[in-house]
Parts: C-alpha cells; structure tokens; sequence
C-alpha cells in the first residue's frame, strides 16, 4: 500500500495535516546507505548536514540507546524523535503488553520519508504506540493529555533520541513545557480525585434525597442550540465588566459559578444559573445567606448542604462520576453527562458545549493574578486575598496583551484543561475571552465584554421564560420509582453487610497465607488461594451492589496497587507474600470503605423516607403521601 494512503487510512488527523505541507522539509531530509548495512538519515539544518542516526551502524546505536532506557513493567515512555524507528523498534521489543510508547517527532519530513518503509508503518500500528507530528505546543499538550493515565505519571520516561533536541531547539522546549504543564494538570486532578473521593462519596448519600426531586440537566441540553451563553467566573478582572451583565437579561444565558454569585448579587445582579461542583465545607460560605431563588446545576460532589438549602430549582448533572451513574440506572434515564475539570468553571464550559450554545463568553476567568497580586474580584470570600511574586510555587505566563502575568500551578492546571478542551470542541462553537484581563487562553477569540455583547447579544432569546418551562414540564418521580429506589438502597445495605463479613474471612486468609510464604509450607498455597478465590467471586456477584461505592473502593485499589508494585529480583517467595499483604491491604480497605459508608447509608435511607413519606415496607409497596 502507498504510504499517505496507509497514512490516510490509519492516521487520518495526521494525514489531514501533512497532506498539504511544503516539500522543503521533505527535501531536507536524505535517506542514505550506512557503512555497516542498513540506511541512515541525514538532515540539513542551517547549513549543517547532521546525521540523525549513526552513519556506520544505526541497528547498533538503535540497540545501545534502547537498553539505556529505564524500562519498568509499567512504564509509560515518550520519545522526542522518531527518526527512521530502529530505536522504536529495539524500545518494542523491551517493552511488555503493560508498557505505552508516546513518540513526538517534530518534523514533517523526517516522519514521511521513514513511513515509506513498510516496517515502520508496521510498528506504528502496534496497539502500545502513539504519535505525535509536527504539532505545535498545544498540539502536543493535548496529546499527552490523552494518553498519559492518572496513575501513571510517576511511570512516565522522557527521552529524546541522537541530536533532535538540538537541532528542534525551540520545538523540544515546547515538549519539556507542555510535558510539564500536563503532569502538573493531571497531578492536581488526580490528587482532588484522591482526597475527595470518601467526602464526594458521603455527600452522594446526603444529597441523593434531594436529587430524587432535581431535574437532569439533560432536559436542557436542546434549549440554547446556537444562543450565547456568558460564563462568570470570579477573577480579579470582572470588577471591570459585571456592571454590564444587567445589559444582556434575556439575550443570553447568564451560568455563574458559586464562587462569584454573592459578588454579582451584592450589585444588584441576578444571573440566569449558579453552577457549583465543590464538595467542600468551605463552598458552603459561598452560598451562606444568599437569597435567590434561580436554579442549581450541582453534581453529587457538592456539599450537601448547599443542596439542602437552596430554595430555587435544582438540575443534576452527571460529571463521570460512579453515583451519578447509579442513580441514571435506577432511574431509566440519563441525567445529561457534563464533563469534569479542576475548577467548576471548566465545568460550566462543558455544560455550554452540551447545551450547543454559541458562542461562548467567559468572563473573570482571569487564571491569573491581578497586577497588584489579587486572586478574585471584589464581593468574594476571597477579596482580600493578595499573593508577592516571590513566594510559592508561582510561575509567569502569556497574558491577553502579550504581556507575562503571574499564575500558579492551580490556575495553570484550569488554563492547560481550557484550552485542551477548546481544542477538542473544534468548531462545535466559537469561544469568546471577553475577561479583558488575566492569561491568554490560546483558542479564544480575544474582546472587550462591551463589543461581545454588542456583536453577539443584541436579540432577545426568551431565557427566563425556557428555563421556566423546562421546570414546569418536568414531572416530578412517582411513588413507585421512589420506592423502588429505596428498595435498591436497602439491597445494597444489606449486601455490604455481608461483604463485610466476607471481607473478615479474606483478611484472616491473607494472613495465614502470609505465614505459609514466610514458613516455606507451599503446600497449604492453592488450599487458601481457593478460598481467596471463593470470598472474590462472592463479592464479585453483588459488583452492580457495591457500584454505590465506586469512588471510594477505587481509591482504595489505587492506593493499594501501588504501594505493592513488582520489585526487580524478587523470587517466587518474595513474590508470594507481595501478593499476599497487597491481598490483605485490599480485604482491610474495603471494610474500612464499607464502615465508613453504612450509616451514611442507613441515614440517607431513613432521609427518604421521612421526605416521602414512606412506611417501613416502602421496598415491597411504595406509599408516598402527597
């Protein structure tokens, strides 16, 4: 097959790219016979000829390289530079099924003169491989963004290959920078994923009683196709423009995030929908004494007692996460999935995507400090707030005029997830940065509020008045499904009571395989795995059960498998009682998850019933009082 027609056929979004591209770095490029057989590749880089591989024997340079590479049965590695693929190759045949291989080759020319070779094509299919062209910093960004798992950023191996990162200079910093910006995104991400998981999981059975009333988000995911929507955030720069959000009621969606509702309220400014996703005790300040009565988006992670204590309409979203997923079960309908971020502005983008609005305006999304170092606008809990410069873990970035702004690693994470998440939307809708201050957010239109507002937010489009009917046309849930979801609660108190039990049995099991490991009496071995194995596939039949409890038991895993990895030279006994601690490790956090959940469960019940008005029976036959 022709290479661009393979490269059509298999990489289509890079075809798309290279496919028109000059043939002046094609033309750099010259395959050329080695000395000790086999081909090697020079490139002409001003005025400079520079071999990209050895010129006497590239399959030997390929290998020494290779091995060089610290390679764990789980490592991710990314390679700066493809060249002709012989250390590509070598890196393969090290790696395990486990092992991912992120390659980023910078140069056009180079990756079609080495695609030319079927063998090469050959390895690029391989299901561990993944490929990076000639993309620019956002480009690259984004791709290891999707190919670099939360739990294994601190597997990831950076190498570059012979002389690329001199000759591609400004492009290899360009790697380093964005290698860097997506392990701090993600490990931020993924350390809110680890501390909140057994708070979301708690606030799941404080809200779900709630939630029985809330309207999906879904119902509006066909209301605004083609309208703008303003998106307000609470940096330093919407004391500039909010005076002219009064402007626009009725021309566009208004979705405030909680954090700068009390700030437009205290001017006499009431916006469409708050947005709020923040599941700790402190978001709860943000709404303390608001008196409106507006609609909620929220998803199971807030705090409950913002859910509690709203008075206006409440829409529930479903933000991936394993609660939101139940209930839709339970529920025979979707809640309306809004893709989460790090900050519940990302959030609110999502949700506009999902709405189809156009465009989208942001607002106070500064990602930025302000110049004399304020970290949100005036009327926030946080108005006081000031940072020097020279203290923390601060770092300057583009702003909207071309001009560094101080940022940090918090903010720079919501600005990477921003602008990979524009890029990915593509031309679902165009997006407008009318913060008129803060950090470039590179995919945005750039444009003072004013002119946004005056080119995009001139016709009345009935707000209000579709947010009323969607509220009104919703009907709330019967007796029969409030009973059958309570009967559903009930079942799966009752099976992690058991599963408790269970979970006893496999640590004293765990324990006494430990022993067997440690006295060299391998014959008791398959006698306890047995039972192991029993205990596991008990468990495994009431999964749909412990599905409620995915967010914490997932944290637990996690934890776990790490802290138990392979170590290099252990023997089959050193191997054995690795498993068998890790084994224990699991049975004892799974019941520490399941005690800490049950009167969770048992209240959130209990809530339901005294809300609905069920009798004690209401799993066999629902009895809701109206």
């Amino acid at each position: 097959m022709d290479a661009m027609q393979w490269l059509k056929d298999k990489f289509p979004r890079i075809y798309e790219k290279v496919k028109d591209t000059s043939r002046d770095d094609y033309n750099r490029s010259h395959i050329l016979p080695a000395k000790l057989g086999g081909n090697t590749l020079q490139y002409e880089c001003e005025d400079k000829k520079i071999f990209m591989h050895s010129s006497y024997d590239p399959v030997k340079e390929a290998k020494r390289w290779a091995d060089a590479v610290d390679l764990k049965p789980d490592s991710v590695v990314i390679v700066y530079g493809m060249g002709l693929g012989y250390h590509v190759d070598r890196l393969l045949e090290r790696m395990s099924d486990e092992n991912r291989l992120l390659i980023v080759e910078p140069s056009v020319g180079i990756f079609l003169h080495a695609i030319e070779a079927e063998w090469v094509r050959q390895l690029l299919e391989d299901k561990r491989v993944f490929i990076s062209v000639a993309d620019d910093i956002k480009g690259i960004t984004f791709f290891l963004s999707q190919y670099i798992a939360y739990n294994k950023m601190e597997h990831c191996v950076f190498v570059d290959f012979g002389p690329y990162s001199r000759i591609f200079g400004q492009h290899y910093k360009d790697f380093t920078d964005a290698a860097r910006d997506v392990i701090n995104a993600k490990v931020i991400n993924r350390n809110t994923l680890l501390h909140y998981a057994a708070q979301w999981q708690d606030n799941f059975f404080a809200s779900l009683p709630y939630a029985l009333q809330s309207i999906p988000i879904g119902r509006l995911f066909d209301k605004f196709i083609g309208k703008p929507v303003v998106i307000v955030s609470a940096g330093p720069s919407l004391n500039k423009n909010m005076h002219l959000l009064n402007e626009i009621k009725d021309k566009a969606l208004i979705l405030c995030v909680g954090t700068a509702l009390k700030a437009l309220l205290k001017e006499d400014i009431v916006p469409d929908m708050v947005i709020s996703v923040d599941g700790s005790l402190k978001n709860y300040d943000h709404f303390k004494e608001v008196l409106c009565r507006i609609p909620l988006a929220y998803s199971f992670t807030l705090h409950p007692s913002i859910v509690e204590s709203w008075e206006g309409p409440r829409f529930i979203m479903n933000i991936y996460d394993p609660m939101s997923m139940w209930l839709e079960m339970q529920l025979g309908e979707p809640l309306g999935t809004v893709e989460s971020g790090p900050s519940v502005a990302n959030v609110a983008f999502s949700m506009a995507l999902h709405l189809k609005a156009e465009p989208i305006i942001l607002i106070g999304q500064d990602l930025a400090y302000s110049s004399d170092g304020h970290t949100h606008a005036q009327g926030t809990m946080y108005e006081k707030d000031k940072v020097k410069g020279d203290s923390g873990n601060y770092r300057y970035v583009e702003g909207i005029d071309g001009q560094p702004v101080l940022t940090s690693p918090s903010f720079l994470s919501f600005l990477t997830w921003f602008e990979n998440a524009i890029q990915a939307a593509g031309d679902r809708a165009e997006v407008i940065d009318a913060t008129e201050g803060g950090a470039k957010i590179h995919g945005t239109r750039i444009m003072t509020f004013k002119d946004a507002i005056d080119q995009y937010c001139r016709e009345n489009i009935h707000t209000e008045k579709v947010l009323s009917q969607t509220i009104e046309a919703y009907e709330p849930l019967d007796e029969e499904k409030i009973g059958s979801i309570t009967k559903k609660l009930e079942e799966t108190l009752d099976a992690l009571k058991e599963i408790k039990r269970l979970g006893r049995n496999g640590i004293r099991l765990s324990e006494k395989l430990l022993k067997v490991y440690q006295d060299n009496k391998t014959y008791e071995i398959n006698r306890i795995l047995k039972r192991l194995d029993d205990i596991d596939a008990k468990i495994k039949e009431d999964k749909d059960r412990l599905a409620i409890l995915a967010s914490i038991l997932e944290l637990v895993t996690f934890k776990v498998m790490e802290g138990y990895n392979e170590n290099a030279g252990e023997d089959r006994r050193d191997t054995g009682m690795r498993v068998a601690n890790r084994s224990k490790a699991l049975y004892e956090g799974f019941n520490a998850a399941i005690i800490h959940s049950l009167p969770h469960l048992e209240q959130c019940i209990a809530k339901i019933k005294a809300m609905y008005g069920l009798n004690e029976h209401a799993g066999d036959h629902a009895a809701v009082e109206r």
